[in-house]
Parts: structure tokens; sequence; C-alpha cells
């Protein structure tokens, strides 16, 4: 099985401990660091681009989109947040694979350090999802 995390460059201290937990996740429940892609992209905004790119380039079972947003005092972070969500669905069900959001659209860094937990939960669904899908063949 091999996976990928895509993830935004923005809040790279945030990001990295949010890799580090999904990787983490994932190793531990069998996934061998060796069968892990990590790509990094300029913001969110790009995640699903990426997605795509990985999907169709190697032979990936399942990503974890990483990235966080922050709510400024104009709704370009709303639109960022959109344009992420709805690409990273539109990928997943272009391609069949399974893509775990875990980009946080968040009012402060503060609330976004309460939220790094999202890393783990996405791995646990990722490798849940994957278990479903492989039980249906």
């Amino acid at each position: 099985m091999h996976l990928a995390i895509v993830r935004s460059a923005f809040y790279p201290e945030l990001i990295d401990e949010m890799e580090g937990i999904a990787m983490s996740e994932l190793i531990n429940n069998g996934i061998r660091e060796e069968d892990l892609t990590i790509s990094t992209v300029p913001g969110s905004f790009e995640i699903p681009l990426e997605c795509k790119r990985i999907i169709e380039t190697e032979k990936i079972d399942g990503i974890i989109a990483i990235g966080i947003i922050i709510q400024g005092e104009t709704h370009h972070a709303e639109e960022i947040a959109r344009g992420c969500t709805d690409g990273i669905m539109q990928v997943q069900l272009e391609k069949n694979i399974p893509i775990i959001h875990a980009v946080l659209y968040v009012s402060s860094l503060a609330q976004a350090k309460k939220r790094i937990s999202r890393a783990e939960e996405s791995a646990k669904i990722l490798i849940e999802v994957l278990s479903l899908r492989s039980d249906a063949t």
C-alpha cells in the first residue's frame, strides 16, 4: 500500500507537527515509512492539483491533505477554503482514490493549534476507508 501526504507550506511549524502526527498514526497501523510520499505545495489552494498529479504519476492508494487557512479581514480565506474543499472532492471522485481532508479553516493560529489532532483522526479515517475498500473487493 502506498499513501501520500500533500501539505501546504503555510504555517510550517504547525504543518510539520500535523504531518508528524499523521505519519506516526499511519506507521502505527502498519504503513512503512518508505511507502509514504510527502509533497509540499505553496498553499492550500494548490493541494487538489498536487493530489491529482500524484495519483496520475504514482501508484497511490490514498492521500491525506494537510493545510491551515486562517480567516482574515476579507473573504479571500473563505474562497481558498471552498476551492480547496471542492477541489479535493472533485479529484477523489474523478480518480476514485480517497483523499482525507485535514485542511483546517480557522479564525486564528491559536484555534489551529487546538485542532492539530485532526491529523491523527485523518490518518485513522484513511486506514478505515482503505480497509472498507479492500473488504469490498
